[in-house]
């Protein structure tokens, strides 16, 4: 008999997975918002936790900072404010000539991000 492959495997463990899903999503679309809006506030206050770390006399620092939160705030949308934030942050440090600083794969994150400015459906 003929051991079963990687893919099979897979199989053998996705399908239910998305079979339950596709059974309960009316269940779960049936949820008020009244029942986790609670929870998403906790959820708020845990990201805004570490913004006390953020060393605020160092603009290379603190204007990603302030426009990832700016933006996750005002546009509802938790990717453009990371997807910004990974382009400002090499940017502000290129100006104030701290490239020392830059790993490589900043970079990517960057190119990356940039691709989703690009690509990103605007309404």
């Amino acid at each position: 008999m003929k051991p079963l492959s990687v893919n099979g495997i897979l199989l053998l463990y996705y399908q239910p997975l998305t079979s339950g899903a596709a059974t309960i999503s009316e269940h779960v679309a049936a949820i008020p918002a009244q029942a986790y809006g609670p929870a998403l506030i906790v959820v708020g206050l845990f990201m805004l936790a570490p913004i006390v770390n953020i060393d605020f006399t160092d603009y290379t620092e603190s204007i990603p900072a302030f426009a990832v939160v700016a933006l996750m705030s005002f546009t509802f949308n938790i990717a453009v404010g990371i997807s910004a934030g990974f382009v400002l942050y090499p940017l502000c440090k290129l100006v104030a000539h701290k490239r020392d600083q830059l790993r490589p794969g900043i970079w990517v994150l960057t190119a990356l991000s940039l691709l989703f400015f690009v690509f990103y459906p605007y309404q």
